[in-house]
């Protein structure tokens, strides 16, 4: 009987520390998960910032730079988002050399909210942002923000990658 005392307290003294040892493991494990999820949170209120930055923009007419430089330079947008945007600008040049595009594409109009954009609403499933005008309630557009290597930026804004049913009504 003491024989089998001897073999079983090892026994049971190395399944606790495994337990533990596991429990310990687990708890780590969870815990980078979760930092990793924050990590790859994506920030909305870029879509705000970023918008009202283009409104910031438009309104200067002071030594401004032009609406490609603006787009080309700015570093809260996507790569195709820039891509995007100059062809939509290049064809409209190509079709209409005198008019161009007669809009912009950026805010999917010719006039803006003076105040700048709230956010409206926000669809974090597929990553749309619908804001409306602080001064003007009733113009909304829509900015999609994407998550890239754990920061987010803008990837369409107006109709610059926003398909038609997720555009905002004129």
């Amino acid at each position: 009987m003491k024989i089998i005392y001897a073999l079983l307290i090892p026994i049971v003294l190395c399944s606790c520390n495994t337990s533990s040892k596991n429990e310990v493991e687990n708890k780590k494990t969870i815990e980078n998960n979760q930092s990793k999820i924050a990590e790859t949170k994506t920030d909305y209120t870029i879509a705000v910032n970023f918008m009202n930055n283009y409104v910031d923009y438009i309104s200067d007419t002071i030594g401004k730079i032009s609406d490609d430089e603006f787009v080309k330079k700015n570093k809260f947008v996507t790569q195709q988002f820039k891509d995007r945007y100059k062809t939509i600008i290049d064809s409209a040049n190509k079709a209409e050399p005198e008019v161009g595009l007669d809009f912009d594409p950026i805010i999917d109009g010719q006039d803006y909210p003076d105040k700048g954009f709230k956010i409206k609403s926000i669809d974090e499933k597929n990553g749309f942002v619908t804001l409306s005008g602080i001064d003007w309630a009733d113009f909304e557009v829509a900015v999609k923000v994407v998550n890239e290597n754990n920061k987010t930026f803008v990837d369409g804004s107006g109709i610059i990658n926003i398909p038609t049913n997720k555009q905002a009504k004129r």
